[in-house]
C-alpha cells in the first residue's frame, strides 16, 4: 500500500496511476498500455494517452508520390554502347562519323536524365546513367580523334600528290 502522503505510483508508458496494492487489481483494471512508445532515435516527439504509436518503416529519402522519376537511362545507354561499337567497327576503315549519330543522341538523353534527378543519390538508375555517361565521353572522344586523324591522312595525301 502507499503511504499517505506519498505520491501515487503511475505507469511509465500510459501515465495512469497503477493500484497500491493487489487487491484494488480487478476485472475492470488492465495492466497492458493502449499504446507503446518507440524511441527511433533523434526525432522522438511525446505522445498523448490513447494515440497510436507510428512506425516509420523506411526513412530514407522518398520522391514525390514513392515512385523513382522515370529516365531513359536504358536508351541513353543502348546508344552509346551503340555509338562505341559502331566506332569500334568502324576503325578499320577510318570511317568514325557514323558514330557519332548514335554517341550525340545518347549524350543528350544522359545529361536530360542528370538535371531530372539532380540530388537523389539512392535513384536506382544513377548506375546507368553514370555508365552512359562514360562510355559517352570515350565514344566521343575517339570519334573526333578518328576524323582529325581521317583529316590529316588525306590533307597529307593530296599534299603529297600535289608534288
Amino acid at each position: 500500500m502507499a503511504e499517505d502522503g506519498a505520491p501515487p505510483v503511475t505507469n511509465v508508458i500510459s501515465g495512469e496511476a497503477q493500484p497500491a496494492s493487489e487487491d484494488e487489481v480487478g476485472p475492470g483494471s488492465s495492466e497492458i498500455p493502449d499504446t507503446i512508445e518507440i524511441d527511433s532515435g533523434a526525432n522522438v516527439q511525446p505522445k498523448l494517452a490513447g494515440e497510436p504509436a507510428v512506425i516509420h518503416v523506411n526513412t530514407g529519402p522518398q520522391v514525390a508520390g514513392g515512385q523513382p522519376e522515370s529516365t531513359n537511362a536504358t536508351a541513353g545507354l543502348v546508344l552509346a554502347i551503340l555509338g562505341l561499337v559502331t566506332l569500334l567497327g568502324g576503325a578499320a576503315a577510318l570511317c568514325c562519323g557514323p558514330s557519332l549519330c548514335f554517341t550525340i543522341p545518347a549524350m543528350i538523353l544522359v545529361s536530360s536524365d542528370k538535371k531530372k534527378i539532380v540530388g537523389v543519390t539512392t535513384h536506382p538508375d544513377i548506375g546507368m546513367i553514370n555508365a552512359s555517361n562514360v562510355i559517352n565521353i570515350i565514344s566521343l572522344i575517339l570519334a573526333l580523334l578518328g576524323i582529325g586523324l581521317y583529316l590529316i591522312f588525306f590533307l597529307l595525301l593530296g599534299g603529297l600528290s600535289a608534288l
